[in-house]
């Protein structure tokens, strides 16, 4: 059984690697890890340097209040801020992308939609039922 259970597996991930999706998420990792340092490196580098600036601080780390040290807090907010904003717009531009394909692929092929006549309700049922029988009783 646990003979079965390995050859099993190791023929589930020969099925996945032949379907490439092992190599595209060890791709968008790669990729994810060095967005992180472009992303991180602006932030850190260029923005909340010229916040420090105007703040008059040498970084945002050295703002307190008493023993409340809240430059780290805001300079952490600021780069979650900068990091979803980044990310917000790559996933608009992928889907973009993934519309602009699926748009020109119907365009292509244009895909012909059957009208279907909608059921009849219980009461619309018995309506024809009863529609029926009056006409026939009404002949007779």
């Amino acid at each position: 059984m646990k003979k079965n259970l390995f050859t099993l597996a190791v023929k589930d991930a020969k099925g996945q690697l032949k379907k490439g999706n092992i190599v595209m998420l060890a791709v968008a990792f790669i990729l994810g890890t060095v967005f992180g340092a472009v992303v991180s490196s602006f932030a850190n580098d260029i923005l909340m340097g010229a916040i420090a600036n105007v703040v008059g601080k040498q970084d945002l780390d050295g703002l307190a209040y008493g023993a409340i040290k809240y430059g780290r807090f805001i300079g952490v907010l600021i780069y979650f801020v900068i990091v979803t904003f980044f990310v917000f717009v790559f996933l608009v531009g992928y889907f973009l992308i993934v519309r602009y394909r699926e748009q020109r692929k119907l365009a292509k092929n244009p895909v012909k939609e059957e009208v279907v006549a909608p059921a009849l309700t219980t009461e619309q049922l018995i309506l024809e039922e009863l529609k029926a029988l009056n006409s026939k009783m009404s002949k007779k």
